[in-house]
């Protein structure tokens, strides 16, 4: 085996390599976000565990329901996303939830 050969089959070991890092880290990446699963049963998951329960609601731009359950009692919530098709994930949770009503001057100006 000459040496330009052999320089050409360690790159492209090389290059195979990389590329099956980056298909691992793309898929490792996926499941970094949290549990996932229906959203009834993520839903019950948090009230039977954590005592937490629906605090706030809100839809994105894409569709997906982002929803905030706490627990008023301990201070604990969470943030679920639900998918259009029912996937539901917790992408975080954390301690020392508190609920601020509204600032007066914030209110919603006709459209």
């Amino acid at each position: 085996m000459t040496y330009d050969r052999a320089m050409m089959l360690l790159w492209a070991v090389f290059v195979a390599c990389l590329g099956i890092l980056l298909i691992a880290e793309m898929a490792y990446s996926q499941t970094r976000q949290g549990p996932c699963g229906a959203r009834a049963e993520m839903v019950d998951h948090l009230g039977k565990k954590y005592g937490e329960t629906p605090a706030s609601i809100m839809l994105d731009s894409r569709g997906r329901l982002m929803e905030i359950f706490s627990n008023p009692e301990t201070g604990t919530w969470t943030l679920i996303v639900t998918m259009p098709g029912d996937l539901t994930c917790a992408t975080g949770s954390g301690e020392f939830y508190r609920q601020q009503p509204p600032a007066k001057n914030m209110e919603r100006e006709a459209l």
